[in-house]
């Protein structure tokens, strides 16, 4: 349409400029009816140019100004076909094709488990038109996943909408040899300090201290070292598991701070760092930053887990008072997204993907405890379990159960049922760990671990610690 109009402007100017039988008087009457004769001075026919100029400025702006798009692009997966069994370490053959009505920017293919956590690298495929077709094999590098459900996860976005696709697939695997429990201990508020036991032997040996206050710590599994995080700037470390020696160091800038790191969460892509000035940064495995969030004025990360594959949920609380929120932040951008405000005095303990669009947190409300599930899309709360005393810690057992450990026992939740059951009633604990090769269950109370068989509930073994424990994690071959 405007570039009509621009044609027929040009040949207007065209007549208007060089034809010399146009006079100044006679301008309104070459262009009008021919019925009204209109005196126009050389100023005037100036002054009609700009108009007529601007009026097609505007014309070609709205004219060209971009459609909104309500539509995301659509996607469709050729192969692996529907609950294809692989082995880790195989190459899958991912094909499709994506198309979009207007444009297609870019199209991403990871492997992600059943709760939608990222848990291998991610492969950006070449745009080759819109539609198109893709084909590669995808690579399953990362040796150290559990047998289980998993997905091969699509990604497209067309420059204002993204479409997620998922082809379930299962991954098979020989049993892991546990190497180690790698523990975190604490000797008063100014120091902790890094121990092994061996699983054979039982034989604690210390292997690093730090004389500051502990944050956090999580193992990378394809990189063999454990992140180690104090509280004050700079004490972020990658530790190798082989000779507890420090790999690298993270580099902060700002002014020195005792106390300015608040927690960790590791993943297999990156590791966060939760700040006490309201910040959330994202580092790779080389501990090179690439993410970084900024939470509401006057508040701080206190926990921090994955959702989707899209999504990073946080425990906001107030630096200077007793304010709690559920936020949720996308992993791209680190722009928010939701966030619901939890009652004053309920205090979360650990955060679990229950769906694409649910999240359940287990917590304390005024000492006793509690669960409450957040839709981050609806951003609604349902509570569908109180208890009367208070819950330490709360792990998945499976694909709808989940483990919640107590002062005096372990509880085991089937979502959707109204109470829980006790699965070991005389063994409390406050940390929970799985180990996904067997079924054995870790228990950390204050100064020891205690490791079960889930399925006969036997103790298998116990041990004292010298220190207070701060967290223990488990470390394979």
């Amino acid at each position: 349409m405007w570039v009509l109009l621009l044609r027929r402007y040009r040949i207007f100017l065209y007549f208007y400029t060089m034809n010399p039988r146009i006079t100044s008087t006679q301008v309104t009457a070459a262009t009008a009816t021919g019925k009204h004769l209109l005196e126009m001075t050389s100023a005037g026919k100036v002054a009609a140019l700009l108009l007529l100029t601007a009026l097609l400025i505007l014309l070609c702006l709205t004219g060209c100004r971009k459609e909104e798009d309500d539509w995301p692009p659509e996607i469709e997966i050729f192969t692996p076909k529907e609950h294809e069994v692989y082995t880790t370490g195989d190459s899958i053959f991912v094909s499709g094709r994506v198309k979009d009505e207007t444009q297609i920017v870019s199209v991403v293919v990871v492997l992600t488990d059943h709760q939608f956590i990222i848990k291998d690298h991610q492969v950006n495929v070449s745009v080759a038109g819109n539609p198109f077709e893709f084909g590669f094999w995808y690579q399953l590098t990362n040796r150290h996943l559990p047998d289980g459900d998993y997905n091969i996860q699509v990604r497209a976005f067309d420059g204002v909408n993204t479409k997620y696709k998922y082809r379930k697939i299962r991954l098979v695997r020989g049993p892991r040899d546990l190497q180690s429990v790698v523990v975190v201990t604490r000797n008063g508020d100014h120091s902790f300090s890094l121990s092994s036991i061996d699983t054979s032997s039982l034989d604690l040996v210390q292997q690093r201290q730090w004389m500051h206050a502990y944050a956090g710590s999580g193992i990378v599994e394809q990189e063999n070292h454990i992140m180690v995080l104090g509280q004050p700037i700079g004490a972020c470390y990658a530790v190798d598991l082989n000779n507890f020696l420090t790999r690298f160091q993270v580099t902060s800038t700002g002014a020195p701070s005792e106390h300015y790191y608040e927690n960790l969460l590791v993943t297999y892509n990156r590791f966060y760092t939760g700040l006490l000035d309201g910040y959330v940064k994202g580092y790779n495995h080389a501990g090179s930053q690439q993410f970084v969030a900024e939470l509401s004025h006057g508040r701080k990360p206190a926990m921090m887990a994955i959702h989707a594959s899209q999504f990073m949920v946080m425990v906001e609380k107030e630096v200077v008072g007793n304010g709690v929120w559920l936020t949720s932040t996308f992993l791209e951008s680190g722009l928010p997204w939701s966030s619901y405000k939890l009652p004053d005095g309920f205090e979360p303990v650990s955060i679990i993907t229950l769906n694409n669009d649910e999240v359940m947190v287990a917590g304390n409300f005024h000492g006793a405890g509690r669960l409450v599930v957040w839709n981050i899309y609806q951003n609604s709360i349902t509570t569908p379990w109180q208890h009367i005393s208070e819950v330490y810690d709360a792990i998945r057992f499976g694909s709808a159960r989940f483990l919640l450990a107590t002062q005096d026992e372990v509880l085991v939740y089937q979502l959707h049922q109204s109470q829980p059951v006790p699965f070991l009633p005389h063994q409390g604990g406050r940390l929970l760990k799985m180990d996904p090769g067997s079924p054995i269950l870790y228990i950390g109370n204050s100064q020891s671990i205690t490791a079960y068989h889930t399925d006969n509930h036997q103790q298998l073994w116990h041990l004292n610690l010298p220190e207070t424990l701060a967290d223990f994690h488990l470390h394979y071959q």
